[in-house]
């Protein structure tokens, strides 16, 4: 069983002041992490839904993009 979580990475600070966004895959107790998405700043990401808010200039785009890349990557995992 695998299980999957949307994080902003707030360890990592890029230069202009933002966190990258990235996909924790668990899979058989080993964590994997991604880069998916744009970094983005704390007040534009939603922690509670793992989403961008819509602080976040073109958040509705963005976040289907976070959906589709989390089915594509857990199903390339299931399948291997």
């Amino acid at each position: 069983m695998a299980t999957s979580k949307i994080l902003q990475y707030r360890h990592k600070t890029l230069k202009d002041g933002t966190h990258p966004i990235v996909l924790q895959i668990i899979h058989n107790e080993k964590a994997k992490r991604y880069s998916i998405a744009r970094p983005c700043l704390p007040e534009q990401w939603n922690p509670n839904k793992e989403i961008y808010g819509s602080k976040m200039p073109n958040y509705k785009n963005l976040n289907f993009l976070l959906t589709k890349e989390r089915g594509r990557r857990l199903m390339t995992l299931l399948l291997s």
